[in-house]
């Protein structure tokens, strides 16, 4: 056999091996997701081992004198390969594209460069690129194309040039002609107007509402073969990276959100069904799609898979709830519910205690709910222990402070300030503790925004205020003097220092 026709063998097998290589990579990806994800059985069973030795055969005859003889190896080993794609591609069926980026993205970076190519070439190997599929390669695609960087909190395309090489070696695999240039010109310029309104959209609303990332969807789903142009892939995969940062941003900001407000809807259900129930079939219909909501949006946080449409459902069905309210509601004050009246009331007195103070008022408001449904004249060690404050961890003198300011109770030689920083400081604890656990929870893979941290650090700088006040009142004389006071005054400190070193430990990790 001639050199040439040896050469050709040669650049067959390596085409033949790698064919195989995609075939198994995605058959190492499908017994992953089946067996962890979607807790099923494999429906197929193909004989990968036979198929490999088969190939390694052809190889090994290539190298002999009867090199002639691994052609009808190789076409075997083809067809097997072919044969092989079937039952492949309806395992993938199964595979849903959320399915399919929740397994992808608890890959370690490092390692799944190599995995997304060859599966990448197991769908351009199958002409599987339509549909639900072609969302699949989207994601692949951008997971190839992107970089995160750590100390910035974002992801960032990669070289153009170096993209290029990689990605002409990919699309190889399924040649494709581009007979109209002006229409790759016409795509890349439309995907680049698509980033330029994501980059203008300043909040998550705008983002969603506009219906940005369906339309960019859409285009891609309408693009045919040009999809796979390269020049036409990288301002996909630009644009997409551009849409994860701006995502990320927003959702952060969101997430918070959500999860108080949709609580509070939850903690509230009873009382609206009560009172607005039988007026109002349509309300009770949306809470309970707002329940099935709240449900799948806390089971895609908890796999840090959630998806923008659910975000907006979710804000959405809040919204409704909200707006239906207000029309069945009778409009006059003296005819609110019993339970809007109280909170109210409540909020009013404790604005005329702490004046308007936006970071704390909500906890603050917590704090006097949940000692106001209890009797006064328990004691403040009871107080502090009862089931309706247990969770609030409040100190004795703490809820002392509450029954001095809105029970009249005799203050002694405690100042008004003095009572005022107990319940403050006791709030402020309490919402430190919360961004503590909620900012622990963010990744690289799901990286906090600015918003959040300024959030962190106006806590952090009202934690500092405090404990100046505290060490002011440490050397005044009339506590000082007193053993009593000053363990007070020491412990509600060195309480809140203790939660406020964990917090900025945390925050100092993301600037």
């Amino acid at each position: 056999m001639a050199i040439a026709e040896i050469g050709q063998l040669h650049s067959r097998y390596v085409r033949l091996s790698d064919k195989f290589k995609a075939l198994w990579t995605y058959n190492q990806f499908a017994t992953g997701v089946y067996k962890n994800v979607l807790r099923l059985p494999l429906p197929y069973n193909i004989d990968f081992p036979a198929i490999y030795d088969s190939i390694r055969r052809a190889s090994d005859v290539i190298q002999t004198s009867s090199a002639v003889e691994a052609i009808p190896m190789m076409e075997e080993s083809e067809s097997q390969l072919q044969r092989a794609l079937i039952p492949l591609i309806e395992a993938d069926q199964i595979v849903t594209p959320p399915v399919f980026r929740r397994f992808l993205d608890q890959l370690k970076r490092r390692d799944d460069k190599k995995v997304i190519f060859y599966l990448i070439k197991f769908y351009l190997h199958a002409d599987a690129v339509h549909g639900d599929q072609r969302d699949k390669i989207d994601f692949l695609f951008t997971k190839m194309g992107e970089d995160f960087f750590e100390a910035r909190g974002e992801f960032w395309s990669r070289d153009p040039g170096e993209l290029r090489r990689q990605l002409e070696n990919l699309v190889s695999v399924r040649p494709v002609e581009f007979q109209d240039s002006r229409e790759v010109t016409n795509l890349v310029n439309a995907v680049r107007t698509l980033k330029a309104q994501v980059q203008q959209a300043e909040n998550f609303e705008q983002l969603t509402e506009t219906r940005l990332l369906d339309d960019a969807r859409a285009l891609k789903q309408r693009m045919g073969n040009y999809f796979f142009h390269p020049d036409v892939l990288i301002a996909i995969i630009d644009c997409n990276v551009t849409v994860k940062n701006r995502f990320l941003r927003f959702y952060s900001e969101e997430e918070q959100y959500l999860i108080q407000e949709s609580q509070r809807l939850v903690d509230s259900e009873e009382a609206i069904a009560r009172g607005f129930g039988e007026s109002s079939p349509n309300l009770m219909q949306e809470i309970s799609t707002f329940r099935q909501l709240k449900q799948e949006f806390e089971e895609s946080r908890a796999n840090f898979n959630v998806k923008h449409n659910l975000v907006a459902q979710l804000r959405s069905s809040m919204n409704n709830i909200l707006a239906q309210i207000d029309t069945v509601m009778p409009a006059p004050a003296e005819q609110m519910s019993e339970s809007n009246m109280l909170e109210l009331q409540r909020s009013d007195a404790i604005r005329r205690k702490f004046g308007e103070d936006k970071l704390l008022h909500d906890y603050i408001l917590r704090i006097y709910g949940a000692l106001e449904s209890l009797d006064p004249h328990m004691g403040e060690e009871l107080m502090v222990d009862a089931p309706e404050t247990v969770d609030l961890r409040l100190e004795p003198w703490e809820a002392g402070a509450y029954l001095k300011l809105f029970h009249n109770r005799d203050r002694g030689q405690e100042s008004e300030e003095l009572l005022l920083l107990y319940m403050r400081s006791a709030a402020l604890r309490m919402k430190i503790a919360e961004e503590a656990n909620f900012l622990a929870a963010f990744t690289p893979q799901r990286p906090v925004q600015g918003t959040l941290l300024q959030k962190v650090k106006d806590s952090l700088d009202r934690a500092n205020t405090y404990d100046q006040m505290f060490v002011n009142l440490l050397h005044d004389e009339i506590h000082y003097s007193d053993s009593n006071n000053l363990h007070r005054l020491y412990r509600s400190r060195f309480r809140l220092l203790r939660v406020f070193s964990g917090l900025w430990l945390i925050y100092d990790h993301f600037t």
